[in-house]
């Protein structure tokens, strides 16, 4: 923008064309064009490796009433889920009141559920039921000791005995699986 000449012993300062800047500008944004198109035919390249990557798959157990409370605490970092099964037993240890909190966090979080619950705990289905959650219910005579949580690519089957325990398992495919055999269900359950 600015150029200079010597003369003897003297640096003469001259201004350059008004457009220099403009030029210098434009330069730079076709340099950064260039460097954009590479960018994109390296993300293109990276996405074709990661489809070759076998998906991830991993198994887990938590055992008692604390192992639960903290899957179901990480549950509340994951996207909308569908849950069936549920006696009243997951009532008796759990306690009413994680349960209400749990739903709580969850709806602020907008996490959105459909749950399919054992009849037993109707009462419990109709205090939760809002916005963000969708409640049904299996026939009196089908009163299953498991639930089934399905959350992005996990399955999680809790089964509650007096010490519950859950399986978790994390494979996309298994849990695409899952919410097809839930999807069935939920158009037989009942309101």
């Amino acid at each position: 923008l600015v150029t200079f000449i010597l003369e003897g012993n003297k640096r003469i300062f001259q201004l350059t064309s008004a457009n220099a800047l403009i030029d210098n500008i434009e330069e730079e944004q076709k340099e950064l064009g260039r460097q954009k198109k590479k960018a994109i035919e390296i993300s293109k390249e990276i996405e074709k490796s990661l489809k070759l990557i076998p998906q991830k798959q991993e198994a887990m157990i938590y055992r008692g009433v604390k192992g639960i409370k903290s899957f179901y605490n990480e549950t509340l970092k994951g996207k909308d889920f569908v849950t069936f099964g549920g006696p009243q037993k997951s009532i008796d240890l759990m306690g009413e009141t994680f349960w209400y909190n749990y739903d709580i966090k969850r709806a602020e979080k907008k996490i959105k559920a459909r749950l399919i619950f054992n009849y037993s705990i109707k009462h419990h289905g109709a205090k939760i039921k809002n916005k963000f959650t969708e409640v049904k219910y299996f026939n009196k005579e089908f009163e299953p000791n498991t639930e089934t949580h399905i959350q992005d690519d996990k399955v999680g089957v809790i089964v509650w005995g007096d010490e519950p325990i859950l399986f978790l398992i994390q494979d996309k495919s298994v849990a695409e699986s899952y919410k097809k055999y839930f999807e069935n269900m939920w158009k037989q359950a009942k309101s």
